[in-house]
């Protein structure tokens, strides 16, 4: 009985097509198809993502914080700027205390005895604390809240504020 000798044909491409358009990558202006030229494009090898304005490797589509103020884009009145508290009417000087924080958490800055709207938001965007009428001045227990980053948006009629604390 005689053996056949196998007959390993492996060829490697190096001039790959990523987006399988015909033209190989190095002659080739959008590697991923997307419409911005690879020159333009921070992810040129990713057809679903183009930018990443603030510069920590996470495309802008699935950035949940493309400026990376700390604030959550969905509750960003500039999500591709710095700023990070909007106010209609009033000056506000917000800050959560303490923080980081333990088992409560109080919100300075505001009215005492005034209602807004507070939520609570985790870093992954659940909302965690909802509380149409907070009364300014008293505390919030967190003692249930897990280690980690949070968000926390107040809203009346007048303002709308945001801020991040940390939960030890």
């Amino acid at each position: 009985m005689t053996e056949e000798p196998i007959n390993w044909n492996i060829s490697f491409n190096n001039n790959p097509d990523t987006d399988k358009d015909g033209k190989p990558n190095t002659e080739d202006d959008d590697d991923d198809n997307d419409g911005v030229l690879d020159i333009d494009d921070a992810f040129p090898y990713d057809k679903y993502e183009t930018a990443d304005n603030d510069k920590d490797g996470i495309g802008d589509n699935a950035d949940t914080d493309d400026d990376n103020d700390g604030t959550l884009d969905i509750y960003d009145s500039t999500p591709f700027g710095s700023v990070s508290v909007t106010e209609v009417g009033k000056q506000a000087d917000f800050k959560v205390i303490p923080n980081p924080a333990h088992d409560k958490i109080q919100l300075t800055g505001l009215a005492v005895g005034s209602t807004v709207s507070l939520k609570i938001i985790d870093s992954k965007g659940a909302v965690v604390v909802s509380q149409e009428s907070y009364l300014c001045g008293t505390d919030i227990d967190v003692r249930k809240l897990k280690k980690g980053r949070y968000y926390i948006v107040i809203q009346d009629k007048d303002l709308l504020v945001t801020s991040t604390f940390d939960k030890q």
